[in-house]
């Protein structure tokens, strides 16, 4: 690792570098000598300096034996900017936790956890959360616990481990709200409980290959608490609880039970952080394999929270404009767009009118429902127990059917809401009349549903049985090919009409993709499927970790891909759209969702 600055060297004023020491997200750490003699560390901030320097600033006259003191903000000639501190000789939490793979002694494990909770609870106190804390970042001067990196704003963080984020701290020890932009100090409560656990295991709670699946794990995984020492279990899987008002309501409180576990005292009962009842559901709770009751998942939110990640951004709203304007000046004009306004129109309100009716209803029982089923001990065999990654495993399976569960509900009503908006136009652009044919009605609802199920399927067999998502598109096309058949022998049954389709290609080869029926053949069916599944990256619609629950920009742009696809290979271009309008719709209310802060954010 090549650092900027050789030893004896000068950058600063008044400082001699004898040797480097580290290299952060923040920059570079040296160990020099002041002129004067005094040892310390300098830091040379290299990235999100004026960010990085709000934050140090705040933190000058902060001084407690258990923090690393910062002495002074300095600027060199160059313009670059140096943080002075307080050098500890001492290991790092990080490097004693290496020298005990198999966990570290309980009295050894007791003095950094004080050391962590008085200089923790003093930072709390000033109104500041230090939201990175990490074993990279605890230091000890002989019999002394300090905490480092005080005032910094992790925009990202190094660690020993390849994982890193671009938000607030370190992926292994952060809190599930931070992915919400949530951060009270109870998220420094959380990475104490993760060093906890790591310190008595020698392991995390939460591994895995990416950053991304190591955050769904802290979203929606239970800790495998039976690693544990029975008399720590309780103390240790409330610091590491989903929801924040279900923790400890600060380090003191927590350092507190920890002690009193320890001893083998009994715990005292924390005052709740909340004076308020907590909603539980179902998919709130799980089993764990020693029969305690863990939070899972983070709670569903109420309904006053409800509108969260539905609510359109101004670019949202300028589509919903624009398509309106298009409405009104081409729904008479006989352009040929007028196809396309009602599902974009649609979309809108269909998802607002779910969001209302549906999401807070019974009908969400039945996701908490499957979710629980396939998350609990085996059905078949009561004395075995399922570790820990099979049980979330399951968990987030059990989602994705639950989502499939609550389509047929929502696609028979968009259907109906878009017939009864404009019936004849809509019944016109299906059929080429203007009478109402239930038949095809209920071919778009089948369609529509089976998309749906096909979409939000694929990942969770691929969850069950590679645990995670599936990274490619060659799943969607299969799963299009078998989907292609199934709505063809589905139309046959039916004997829907449909008005005639003219595209680039009308045949391939020698098989016509309309057959004699005013209707397409079973080849244009699957060719239909098939590309709009392939086409289309409907991960982005169903990840349970995504920006917005529904976006409209996602609809138009599935709206977008049908019409091209109908216009390249001849399919009826009103039941490609609307079923791809319904799809779109459907998959993103029905998939679960955990809110993703955006990339900078702070």
């Amino acid at each position: 690792m090549k650092f900027t600055f050789p030893p004896e060297s000068r950058p600063l004023d008044g400082y001699t570098i004898k040797r480097a020491i580290h290299r952060g997200g923040f920059g570079e750490v040296y160990y020099a000598v002041s002129d004067s003699g005094r040892e310390v560390a300098l830091k040379l901030l290299q990235h999100n300096t004026e960010v990085e320097l709000r934050g140090v600033q705040q933190c000058l006259n902060l001084s407690h034996p258990n923090l690393v003191t910062i002495f002074n903000v300095q600027q060199d000639g160059d313009g670059d900017h140096w943080i002075v501190m307080e050098f500890v000789p001492g290991d790092t939490l990080d490097a004693v936790i290496r020298r005990y793979p198999q966990g570290m002694p309980l009295e050894l494990i007791r003095k950094w956890v004080n050391g962590v909770v008085a200089g923790g609870t003093y930072l709390h106190q000033r109104g500041i959360v230090h939201r990175d804390l990490k074993p990279g970042n605890i230091f000890s001067d002989g019999e002394t616990i300090k905490i480092g990196d005080i005032g910094l704003s992790k925009f990202i963080t190094h660690s020993r481990r390849s994982a890193q984020t671009q938000s607030v701290g370190t992926v292994y020890y952060m809190a599930p709200e931070v992915a919400k932009g949530r951060y009270g100090k109870e998220v420094d409560v959380y990475a104490l409980g993760v060093m906890i656990y790591e310190m008595l295991t020698g392991s995390l709670p939460f591994d895995g290959e990416s950053t991304g699946e190591i955050l769904m794990k802290h979203l929606s995984e239970p800790p495998d608490l039976t690693r544990l020492p029975p008399r720590l279990q309780r103390v240790i899987g409330r610091a590491l609880e989903k929801d924040p008002t279900r923790r400890f309501d600060s380090l003191e409180s927590f350092g507190t039970a920890f002690e009193a576990a320890l001893l083998g005292r009994d715990e005292p009962q924390p005052v709740p952080a909340a004076n308020r009842p907590i909603e539980v559901t179902f998919a709130d709770m799980s089993t764990d394999s020693a029969g305690a009751r863990t939070s899972a998942n983070p709670p569903r939110q109420k309904p006053a929270d409800s509108l969260t990640g539905l609510l359109p951004s101004a670019r949202g709203w300028m589509f919903i404009v624009a398509a309106g304007v298009l409405a009104a000046s081409q729904v008479h004009s006989g352009s040929g767009l007028e196809f396309v306004i009602p599902p974009v129109l649609f979309a809108a309100g269909g998802a607002y009118l779910w969001l209302l009716f549906l999401q807070n209803a019974p009908f969400a029982g039945m996701r908490d429902l499957a979710s629980r089923v396939l998350s609990s001990r085996d059905a078949v065999r009561r004395d075995s127990v399922l570790p820990p990654r099979e049980r979330a495993k399951r968990r987030i399976v059990g989602q994705y059917l639950g989502a499939a569960a609550l389509t047929v509900p929502l696609v028979g009503l968009l259907t109906l809401g878009l017939i009864g908006i404009a019936p004849q136009t809509t019944m016109e652009r299906l059929t080429g009349s203007t009478e109402l044919d239930l038949a095809m009605a209920a071919f778009v609802v089948a369609t529509s549903t089976l998309l749906s199920w096909t979409i939000l399927l694929i990942p969770a067999l691929y969850r069950l049985h590679y645990g995670e998502e599936p990274k490619r598109r060659l799943p969607y096309a299969l799963g299009g090919l078998g989907l292609g058949v199934l709505v063809s022998l589905l139309a046959e049954y039916l004997m829907i009409h449909t008005p005639a389709a003219r595209g680039v290609f009308e045949r391939i080869g020698d098989h016509p993709l309309s057959g004699t029926s005013d209707m397409p053949s079973a080849l244009g069916f699957i060719v239909f499927t098939t590309l709009l599944l392939c086409l289309r990256d409907w991960r982005q619609q169903t990840l349970p970790v995504r920006a917005k629950r529904f976006s409209i920009s996602k609809v138009l742009g599935t709206i977008i891909v049908a019409w091209l696809i109908t216009a390249i290979f001849s399919f009826p271009q009103s039941l490609a759209v609307i079923c791809a309008a319904l799809t779109s719709i459907t998959v993103q209310l029905c998939s679960p969702w955990y809110e993703r802060r955006r990339r900078g954010a702070l």
